[in-house]
């Protein structure tokens, strides 16, 4: 039976760029387990198969098939090549905001071996492992991050679990959000995972009409009338977000 959820992220630490999609942490959590998951549901493990619903790391190959990914939150098909998860998008406040600096350069003691296995007499430090860098950040100092979705539960060998459950399981697997979360940015203190008494995922309601929350498909789904907070824009509705194929005329919050 399916749920609906409040979500709830508690930082420890000030956050580095956007949190993400809450379908996008959950589809790059079980895709750490894609092999396990593919020998349980077939018995075989097939490579190829693994490989079609894997996670892929570059723009110049093809996306994985729209909701390969087995993940707790309900999705809606919008059309053969289209799937939308039931949940918001990330909500928060900023209560501070800074410019920090992410500096990279390289080691002057590591010049001499380099240039004694290379040969030139000058080291590209432009680009490669070499590469010299001075990026500003966007830091926010956040409170929490909230996400309003649709979960289900699941049942297996007798044993079953409810949607609170299910998530929380994969979610006690991120332990931060947003960009440099090696150096110690966004690191989560608590996730909390609570019943909600309405559906907010993709609309909520307010005195004035429904409220946008998330980005929706422009031309595969009709809006409701007196629709509020949204503008037309060209994104992505499903996961990986960052993908140019998965880029159509979309609505999104504003």
């Amino acid at each position: 039976m399916s749920t609906p959820l409040k979500v709830t992220a508690w930082l420890a630490a000030p956050l580095v760029g956007d949190p993400p999609h809450l379908d996008a942490l959950c589809e790059w959590v079980v895709s750490q387990y894609a092999v396990s998951i593919e020998r349980t549901l077939s018995g075989s493990g097939d490579p190829l198969r693994h490989q079609e619903i894997a996670d892929c790391p570059h723009r110049s190959q093809r996306a994985p098939r729209c909701g390969a990914m087995p993940i707790p939150i309900d999705r809606v098909k919008l059309s053969d090549d289209v799937i939308v998860s039931r949940c918001s998008s990330p909500l928060f406040r900023t209560d501070y905001e800074y410019v920090d600096h992410f500096a990279m350069r390289i080691d002057a003691g590591n010049v001499g071996p380099l240039m004694a296995e290379t040969g030139p007499q000058t080291i590209q430090h432009g680009s490669t492992a070499t590469k010299a860098m001075f990026r500003p950040l966007r830091v926010r100092v956040v409170e929490r991050v909230v996400w309003f979705c649709v979960a289900h539960g699941s049942q297996s060998g007798g044993t079953k679990r409810s949607p609170q459950g299910c998530l929380r399981k994969v979610l006690r697997e991120i332990a931060g959000l947003g960009k440099k979360v090696a150096y110690g940015y966004g690191r989560v203190a608590k996730w909390e995972v609570e019943p909600f008494h309405a559906d907010w995922s993709w609309f909520a309601p307010s005195d004035a009409g429904p409220v946008l929350m998330r980005a929706l498909p422009r031309r595969l789904i009709e809006l409701p009338e007196r629709l509020q907070g949204y503008r037309e824009s060209f994104g992505a509705v499903a996961p990986p977000y960052w993908h140019p194929e998965r880029y159509m005329e979309i609505v999104e919050p504003c």
